[in-house]
């Protein structure tokens, strides 16, 4: 028999250091009679079967007898064959995979190194993330802090939502102590003047009464970052529109854009100047106030002596809640239209002694509660031409002094308690077109003749 056909038979068990292997399983051969134990030398063969094949076959046993002898003489030969065949059998096991796809536990750990790397590396996306906005916020902080007030556009009534309402900053009360003034009422600070060429009157409110609306607005004024970088006219332009929106209950104003903010030149605050209006809200040279419209706005509360803007040239505050009597009057200064239409407005309207009204040409305070004397000499509006002072309590007479306006064309005197007669220097309006005397019950006597002279009236 050839040794190949003689171990193709073999079932083979070998030993390395100590430790069994297995042949693989195309290498698993069985035979009834024969195998290679671990403890016999490789090519020494054992019969298994020897005692069991005595009893059974005494002929078969005496021709493996002969076979083994013959086998012996080839032992050396054999052997080496052996050695040749252990060698090539020889197999080393290889770690079978793993359950999630990977040999062992070198893809576990693969696998927990690239989880962490990509935590890793989340974490830093995160940390430059925060330190960025950190970075950007402290810059624009410092960036708002330095600027200038911007220009915004105008908002006017026809597109509100376009508006950008913007909240007064806080005043400090009563007791506070952070102010850089040096005059006191007891633990309390008070601020000075921002300017000293300020009325008498609002001098001493700023001075001695915290709870005054002068005293309030002077608080914003020297709050203002941008107070110093004004002249002197603008400073009390926006110092005016303070004390107006403090006195007037501006946190209450249908509409109250943009007032009040620092950040914002007060020709961007919130007016109903229309855009076909006759003059701009400011002049485009440097900034000067021009129109101020606020008419049916929910303007509250009294007159505030100090609210006069010298370049003012039309003013109208009508349909609102404002009520006692009207601030003195210093003078028009360019003030060409003024109207206090449908208010409470009671009293006297006061002005200073010398103030004129040198281009006031339109004036209407009908609708309110008047009930003063009423004398206006010709000197003091020299180019008035509308005058309506319908729906007061004016009276007792109607003063000879309203035949020096002569350049009047509308004269509004109706609803009041006028009577006596009618002075006959009204013969002197000769530019004269409307006349209203209606709901004067107190009114006696005849047409005076020199309404002849009246040749442009055509309503009465």
């Amino acid at each position: 028999m050839k040794i190949s056909q003689f171990y193709g038979s073999v079932k083979c068990n070998t030993m390395r250091d100590s430790k069994t292997q297995r042949l693989p399983k195309h290498l698993h051969f069985e035979h009834s009679s024969y195998m290679l134990t671990p403890s016999m030398e490789l090519g020494e063969v054992v019969d298994s079967d020897e005692e069991e094949d005595d009893q059974e076959s005494p002929e078969l046993n005496n021709s493996m007898r002969q076979s083994m002898n013959r086998s012996s003489r080839r032992a050396s030969s054999r052997r080496l064959v052996m050695e040749d065949l252990e060698e090539a059998l020889e197999v080393k096991p290889v770690p079978g995979p793993s359950e999630n796809g990977g040999h062992g536990s070198d893809y576990s750990k693969e696998r927990k190194k690239a989880v962490a790397s990509w935590i890793v590396l989340l974490l830093c996306f995160g940390v430059a993330f925060v330190v960025t906005i950190g970075l950007a916020t402290g810059l624009s902080n410092k960036e708002d802090s330095t600027m200038k007030p911007t220009d915004v556009d105008n908002t006017s009534s026809s597109n509100p939502g376009s508006s950008i309402t913007a909240t007064p900053p806080p005043l400090p009360s009563e007791s506070s102590n952070t102010s850089p003034g040096n005059s006191t009422q007891g633990e309390m600070v008070l601020y000075p003047p921002f300017g000293e060429d300020l009325d008498a009157d609002v001098l001493r409110l700023i001075r001695e009464d915290p709870s005054s609306p002068q005293y309030k607005a002077n608080v914003w004024m020297m709050e203002d970052p941008y107070r110093e970088s004004y002249p002197p006219w603008k400073q009390l332009q926006r110092f005016s529109l303070a004390l107006r929106y403090i006195g007037f209950d501006g946190d209450n104003w249908f509409r109250n854009d943009n007032w009040m903010n620092y950040d914002i030149d007060e020709c961007r605050w919130f007016n109903k100047n229309p855009e076909n209006a006759t003059y701009p809200v400011c002049d485009d040279d440097d900034g000067h106030l021009l129109v101020l419209n606020l008419t049916a706005n929910n303007l509250n509360g009294t007159s505030p002596q100090g609210i006069h803007v010298p370049s003012l040239r039309m003013l109208d505050l009508s349909h609102n809640g404002i009520h006692g009597p009207q601030a003195v009057a210093n003078g028009g200064g360019d003030m060409e239209v003024y109207i206090l239409s449908n208010n409470s407005m009671t009293g006297a309207s006061r002005t200073k002694a010398g103030a004129q009204f040198s281009k006031l040409r339109v004036l209407k305070m009908d609708g309110n509660n008047f009930n003063f004397d009423l004398k206006l000499p010709g000197s003091i509006f020299p180019a008035l031409e509308v005058l309506n002072l319908t729906g007061n309590s004016f009276g007792p007479t109607i003063h000879p002094l309203f035949g020096q306006n002569t350049n009047l064309r509308y004269l509004g005197l109706g609803h009041n308690f006028f009577g006596g007669t009618l002075p006959t220097e009204l013969g002197l309006l000769t530019a004269l077109e409307e006349l209203d005397l209606s709901g004067n019950v107190g009114l006696t006597g005849l047409v005076p003749e020199s309404f002849g002279s009246l040749v442009n009236l055509t309503k009465v």
